[in-house]
């Protein structure tokens, strides 16, 4: 969601939108302790996956909030930034674009460089993920589902749901994406790059496993962002198994 923070679209990240709601929802004399657990940085946790995530936030709320109204936040802005009209224009040079967002700021830039809507296509539900885009029509991958459809301008937050249904039967561990969306991931991650710029990776139930489970020659940049270290004090670093880097 971090792609999305930066105005005029101005919306929550995940981690913001968890504050937000609790803060509503949970007695003052608790508060404190319900939010440290959202920290993946707390000194007593037992794991990487020992905090709150959004999507398991999410999975708890639907019993009380069946139709997601809470989501609609993330379709308040229709006014796409900088870092959506840079992917749109991506998109349009042949690269593809997978987000986790369920906002449609990445169509909405689209829209906003000229491309008709009629070529702008959402991958959302099951039949998106397996067919073929037509000629001229743009696929924008959306791995966790969206708010609503743009080809239809129609509520979709049942791709949410089934994204947080999956979290359910796999009781908040991780798990690869099903073979209908994996193997599309696939047969991209043999020919491209993947450049990862605003997401944490913390929301690492489903896209993290299903990354190192496919094998290919390509390589994965990841843009940590740190608004503490200026651009001459970045770092590069190769990673080069799953459990060390090296600085360069």
């Amino acid at each position: 969601s971090g792609i999305s923070l930066d105005p005029p679209s101005c919306l929550p990240t995940g981690t913001q939108f968890n504050q937000a709601l609790l803060e509503r929802l949970i007695p003052e004399r608790v508060l404190g302790n319900i939010l440290a657990l959202m920290s993946h940085e707390r000194e007593e946790m037992q794991g990487p996956g020992d905090f709150l995530r959004f999507e398991q936030l999410l999975e708890y709320l639907e019993k009380f909030d069946p139709q997601l109204q809470t989501l609609d936040a993330y379709a308040a802005s229709e006014t796409p930034n900088s870092n959506h009209l840079f992917l749109a224009y991506m998109l349009t040079q042949g690269h593809p674009v997978i987000t986790t967002n369920f906002d449609n700021l990445i169509e909405h830039a689209l829209l906003n460089i000229g491309i008709a809507r009629k070529l702008i296509y959402p991958v959302i539900h099951p039949q998106d993920w397996v067919t073929e885009p037509k000629q001229n029509q743009i696929p924008v991958y959306k791995l966790h589902g969206s708010i609503t459809d743009i080809r239809t301008k129609q509520d979709s937050k049942l791709s949410i749901k089934r994204t947080l249904a999956q979290i359910a039967r796999n009781k908040g561990g991780m798990f690869q994406f099903p073979p209908w969306k994996r193997n599309v991931l696939q047969v991209i991650l043999q020919d491209y790059d993947v450049i990862v710029v605003g997401y944490s990776g913390l929301n690492d139930l489903d896209l993290m496993p299903t990354l190192w489970g496919i094998p290919s020659p390509k390589r994965i940049l990841w843009i940590n962002h740190d608004p503490t270290i200026s651009s001459d004090q970045a770092q590069i670093e190769l990673l080069q198994n799953r459990e060390s880097s090296v600085s360069l």
